[in-house]
């Protein structure tokens, strides 16, 4: 039976392991197209301000073709207005270039989270994987003899008989949450180290230790109530 939940283990790890691949691989596309749209974007942003420079510029020789004809008086005001409308057009045009930077950066810092998080659910399944693992190495002692329990009236006679021998470790660890109210998104150890705490125990022995530990707890709670 042991050689059975390790196989299924086994198999439900290379399960989580490729999807966790094709994830990365539907990552890795998304991002190259995101990549590739942002450089198409700046091509073409490229591309436009090259065409409004040329306008510019021949623009700016009209008007001073212009200039050369006009009267001296009007030439002056008009090379004054000149100059304020340049100068307006290039404050435009840096505004436009910080706001398409910002937007930039915006876009990697949410490629960045996302990718963030895919790392955090990995190493989440990961880690569920190895502590299932750890809990089929946990030496496991065998039920009480029959002698032992009428010697004791009746009464359990250590942890084990708590949580229930055959019980895992995440079988143990749910029992641990429904009854202090943990939420069950956090790790294993995470909950183990929150119940601890709301007992008042010392963090000591392994995750499955202390999660005996916990539920022998409960048990006398509820011997006493």
């Amino acid at each position: 039976e042991r050689e059975a939940r390790a196989a299924a283990a086994a198999n439900a790890a290379a399960e989580r392991e490729a999807r966790s691949e094709r994830q990365q691989s539907a990552r890795a596309a998304e991002t190259e197209r995101r990549r590739a749209a942002r450089q198409a974007l700046v091509d073409e942003m490229e591309a436009q301000a090259r065409r409004e420079e040329e306008a510019r510029r021949e623009e700016e020789k009209a008007r001073a073709a212009a200039l050369w004809a006009a009267p001296p008086e009007q030439s002056d005001a008009r090379l004054a207005l000149e100059r304020e409308i340049a100068q307006a057009r290039s404050e435009v045009e840096a505004a436009r270039r910080c706001e398409e930077a910002a937007r930039a950066e915006a876009e990697a810092a949410r490629a960045r989270e996302v990718a963030a998080r895919a790392e955090a659910e990995e190493a989440a399944v990961r880690e569920e994987t190895l502590l299932r693992r750890l809990a089929d190495l946990e030496p496991r002692p065998g039920p009480p003899s029959a002698a032992k329990g009428g010697a004791g009236g009746g009464q359990h006679t250590g942890v084990a008989d708590v949580a229930g021998r055959s019980a895992t470790l995440p079988q143990k660890i749910a029992r641990i949450r429904t009854h202090f109210g943990i939420t069950p998104g956090c790790s294993l150890p995470a909950a183990v180290a929150a119940a601890n705490a709301m007992a008042g125990l010392a963090t000591e022995g392994g995750l499955l230790q202390q999660a005996d530990r916990l539920l022998s707890l409960l048990e006398a709670g509820g011997k006493g109530a």
